[in-house]
């Protein structure tokens, strides 16, 4: 048997599989709690994985390092994370109402905290891995735009087409950053290359 915390992880990464998510979408009794609590779980795991990321060692060989910039931007950022996510699925209810949807509150933030968990681990794990990582997390942000279009059309009970609208609006803003970003890293490491040739 699993330890708890772990089986919640895992859980919440079943929730891609959009036959699971379908399954959840049905039986499951949505709770604004248990989506709060298990976004707070996110951020313990982000802070592990923004630790590993930025170095274990720098902490233990410099411990004045602990009082640094970077330190704190690994307290920090994944709070931000969650307080972002939080106003993303609240802005995102109001779409939806707006382009007819008839779900509660409760369960859109409960099924869409349970999806940004989900893809918040993965793109966290996807970071450890140096530039691949960038490709692999505009995957799974593609790839969230099903998931994403099950509970709208599910839970909402909005046509195919404003599901897709719902979807796809945030997904491209998302892809559209990444790329961003990518094509940046890219710039700066090529950049960054040449000056110290």
């Amino acid at each position: 048997m699993a330890i708890p915390i772990v089986e919640t992880y895992l859980e919440l990464v079943r929730r891609l599989n959009p036959g699971y998510l379908k399954e959840m979408l049905e039986k499951e009794e949505a709770s604004f709690s248990v989506g709060l609590m298990r976004l707070l779980l996110t951020v313990f795991f982000l802070a592990v994985v923004a630790i590993i990321n930025t170095g274990v060692l720098t902490l233990i060989l410099k411990p004045e390092s602990v009082f640094s910039p970077a330190s704190k931007t690994i307290i920090f950022t994944p709070f931000a994370i969650i307080i972002t996510t939080i106003i993303f699925i609240s802005v995102m209810f109001l779409f939806a109402r707006l382009l007819g949807g008839s779900g509660s509150f409760e369960s859109h933030f409960y099924h869409f905290s349970n999806l940004a968990c989900a893809v918040l681990m993965i793109v966290a794990l996807l970071s450890l891995i140096p530039i691949v990582g960038y490709f692999g997390v505009l995957l799974v942000v593609l790839y969230s735009a099903y998931p994403t279009f099950t509970i709208y059309s599910r839970m909402h009970k909005v046509g195919r087409i404003r599901a897709a609208i719902l979807a796809g609006v945030p997904i491209l803003g998302a892809v559209i950053i990444i790329s961003f970003l990518i094509l940046l890293m890219i710039f700066i490491t090529t950049i960054g290359g040449s000056y110290h040739s």
